[in-house]
């Protein structure tokens, strides 16, 4: 341990040019919030070096800088700095120094936890802007500790306020723009006949076909999804009355063409899940019994083509056909050249996905 402990009867604050005079070294953290520019991080990793300088100190020893965005990112820069510590050799005269509160964590649990574990390092936790200095036993650690807890308040409800308008902001982009959000949806391509007479239909064609059946009570949304169901894949009726309800909306917004067309969009969608370098535009099935889970992430190109047809296939009346026509404002950089179809968003992913934050 190489934190300073005083002798008794001479119990008094610790404070930063405490250390300095005893030459301690520094480690500087340097993170951006979500809401930052990335050249601010060489901003703030400038303005941390000239007040630990005109403290008294030397040049850091170590230096993790990144623009962090995520619980992920935020864990691996501080496992990098708790592996060089931890390599450092004893006894440990360091300091961790970070411009403040929210950029060392915004989650408290996290922030209490990887002080704790700096502390028994024996390394010493330093807020440059508020001149915050945390760990050890000193009389002034009751004060310091306190401080750090409502920092780390403060930068929670932060956090929870710029959650709540960059909702609010990202709704009212898509609403000015046109573009509608949601999850992709499923295709159901499990259950495509690869035979017989309903060879290569969707679900959705087979339901739209169904219709008139349904209406007319020769045909139960029970026997229907016992038909659209098969080895692979179990379709229960509420699957199909949830279907049938959506086919039924179409077909009065856009009419028998519009929802002629709305069906090809499907077909299209289902083609470009068959391409490898596509693969599923949703996530994959609930696993029948005795079976395990399959693990899969959206490519970039399931996403750009999700992207381009999801306006289209919830509000077929608002968007164009993105087979045919395309939705050229679903481009991140709106051109000639993006016209957003399916087929140009599957070869030009990138021009159709949001820029990271």
């Amino acid at each position: 341990m190489a934190l300073v402990e005083f002798p008794i009867g001479e119990e008094r604050a610790l404070t930063i040019q405490d250390l300095a005079k005893m030459k301690y070294e520094w480690i500087s953290l340097v993170r951006t919030s979500t809401t930052e520019q990335k050249k601010s991080i060489d901003q703030q990793e400038e303005e941390v070096a000239r007040r630990m300088k005109f403290l008294g100190f030397g040049n850091p020893i170590f230096i993790e800088k990144s623009n962090v965005s995520g619980a992920k990112e935020d864990r691996k820069q501080m496992d990098e700095i708790f592996e060089f510590i931890e390599n450092y050799p004893e006894p440990r005269n360091l300091i961790l120094v970070v411009r403040d509160a929210a950029r060392f964590s915004r989650n408290q649990r996290n922030a209490f936890n990887d002080q704790a574990r700096l502390e028994a390092l024996g390394v010493y936790l330093y807020f440059s802007n508020s001149n915050t200095l945390v760990g050890g036993k000193t009389i002034d650690q009751g004060s310091q500790r306190a401080t750090f807890s409502v920092e780390l308040l403060l930068a929670n409800f932060g956090k929870f306020d710029e959650n709540i308008a960059s909702q609010r902001g990202r709704r009212k982009a898509k609403e000015n723009k046109g573009i509608a959000g949601g999850t992709a949806r499923d295709t159901f391509r499990e259950i495509i006949p690869k035979s017989g007479k309903q060879k290569g239909k969707s679900i959705f064609r087979r339901v739209a076909e169904s219709l008139g059946a349904l209406d007319a009570g020769t045909l139960s949304v029970k026997g229907l999804a016992r038909e659209l169901s098969n080895s692979q894949r179990l379709i229960y009726p509420a699957i199909v009355r949830r279907i049938r309800d959506e086919v039924r909306e179409v077909k009065a917004k856009v009419g028998e063409d519009g929802l002629a067309v709305w069906l090809d969009v499907w077909d299209a969608l289902i083609e470009q899940e068959k391409n490898p370098r596509v693969g599923r535009l949703s996530k994959p099935p609930r696993p029948t019994k005795g079976k395990k889970a399959t693990a899969t992430r959206q490519t970039e190109r399931a996403r750009a083509i999700w992207r381009v047809a999801q306006g289209y296939i919830a509000n077929p009346e608002k968007f164009k056909d993105p087979v045919n026509i395309g939705n050229p404002e679903t481009a991140t950089f709106p051109s000639a050249a993006n016209v957003g179809t399916i087929a140009h968003a599957s070869k030009n992913p990138l021009q159709y996905l949001p820029q990271a934050r």
